[in-house]
């Protein structure tokens, strides 16, 4: 929970690491593009089998009671 993906990855782009898997990155902030993304996985991978599928998105809070979140957005973002 608290070790950075570029300290525990040497690849970050999960959406390439499939090897045979075709893989897409998504920005999960945008709802349209979430659902056309997967409107458009759903017929592919019942042509063509597995797909990768990487959403980010913004955290707002913590992971936890005992992680409040304070330390990922600035006051004036807040």
């Amino acid at each position: 929970m608290g070790t950075s993906q570029d300290r525990a990855s040497y690849n970050t782009k999960f959406y390439t690491r499939g090897d045979l898997i075709p893989g897409l990155h998504i920005d999960a902030q945008n709802v349209l593009m979430v659902r056309e993304t997967m409107k458009w996985a759903g017929a592919y991978v019942k042509k063509n089998g597995p797909l990768f599928l990487e959403f980010n998105t913004y955290r707002y809070h913590g992971h936890s009671m005992s992680d409040p979140g304070i330390t990922y957005r600035t006051k004036e973002e807040v």
